[in-house]
């Protein structure tokens, strides 16, 4: 694909980093406004996922299957297979879609696991030290604060920086 549609796709995927970043979660006194706020950040956080793998798919002219990839941590290490950090952001990839599903699907509340056998999900946002991510056992609610959704779209753009500015993934690695 041509560079304005690479441009177009690294704008959309930027927009909605500062989208997300700016999200307030806020509290209610209702189940029935968190369910609600559950959707609406599960939704953001396929939204900006999916925009991401668009970029993927422009960046590298995709094949048709490699399109049709749904997966954003294996399409990612299909393209990038020798990146700096490539296992480490597959995880958190992976770690986000699980956020998003339990965000969307289970009215926020845990309910997968990281691996068989684990009581305990990896959320999509680090935790206070800022490196690891954030732990949560089975049953738990996930309320990402401000804060953690500001930590997933900066992920999420300093992946897109990686694949379109020149340098950014080797100033990435140092």
């Amino acid at each position: 694909m041509g560079a304005t549609m690479i441009a177009a796709r690294y704008e959309t995927l930027s927009r909605a980093a500062i989208f997300l970043a700016g999200i307030d979660p806020g509290s209610s006194a209702s189940q029935r406004a968190d369910y609600a706020r559950s959707r609406f950040v599960g939704n953001c956080l396929s939204e900006i996922d999916r925009f991401y793998a668009l970029l993927i798919d422009a960046v590298v002219d995709a094949s048709p299957a490699l399109a049709r990839e749904r997966n954003t941590a294996l399409k990612l290490g299909r393209v990038s297979p020798d990146a700096i950090g490539l296992i480490a952001d597959q995880r958190r990839l992976r770690a986000i879609g699980r956020t998003r599903a339990c965000l969307s699907y289970c009215r926020g509340r845990v309910c997968r696991p990281d691996d068989r056998g684990t009581a305990w999900m990896s959320a999509g946002w680090t935790g206070r030290d800022g490196v690891r991510l954030r732990r949560y056992a089975m049953g738990d609610r996930l309320h990402p604060s401000t804060r953690d959704l500001a930590d997933i779209a900066a992920f999420y753009q300093r992946l897109g920086d990686a694949l379109v500015v020149p340098g950014a993934a080797l100033a990435r690695a140092a």
